[in-house]
């Protein structure tokens, strides 16, 4: 491993870790501070209790942030499998729309080029269109139900707005 590739790797565990090691650094420093104030000879019930009060305060702050960073990760491990799965689905659907528009560019090139076009050729390029139609459809089927998921409210309010055009 070169040097390079080793202070890269370095880099990103201490981006990593580092709020984590200065948080237990921290803590580390409060527990010495806490011994130290709460077995002093002359400390005060008051002097504990505020003390203690403090330390409180500081351990929600924590808890805070930690449980904070905890639910955006894991909601982006959540939210990410299906984003991709909806991103796939519209990928497809989009190549699948380009292959409609580059049949019918076809069928209309070859009915420039001939001056006419035999019934038969027309309606099994109709037929083809409808099929290639009906499987972009069910595509965007598909990426309603994986939205719905997260959003039921939203798709479903959606879903009766566009009653008749929807899928």
């Amino acid at each position: 491993m070169t040097s390079g590739g080793t202070v890269k790797h370095l880099g990103g565990s201490l981006r990593r870790y580092g709020p984590m090691v200065l948080w237990a650094v921290l803590l580390a420093v409060l527990l010495a501070v806490t011994i130290a104030v709460t077995t002093r000879k002359n400390a005060t019930h008051l002097d504990t209790a505020l003390w203690e009060f403090i330390l409180f305060g500081i351990g929600l702050l924590v808890s805070f942030y930690f449980g904070r960073k905890s639910v955006k990760e894991a909601a982006s491990d959540v939210i990410r499998p299906a984003a991709s799965a909806a991103l796939r689905r519209l990928v497809s659907l989009g190549k699948g729309i380009r292959t409609i528009g580059v049949i019918a560019g076809e069928q209309a090139k070859d009915a420039n080029e001939t001056g006419n076009v035999p019934a038969d050729r027309v309606v099994a390029g109709i037929e083809t269109l409808s099929i290639l139609l009906e499987a972009q459809v069910a595509v965007v089927i598909d990426a309603i139900e994986d939205w719905r998921q997260f959003t039921p409210d939203l798709v479903n309010q959606l879903q009766e707005e566009g009653k008749g055009s929807a899928p």
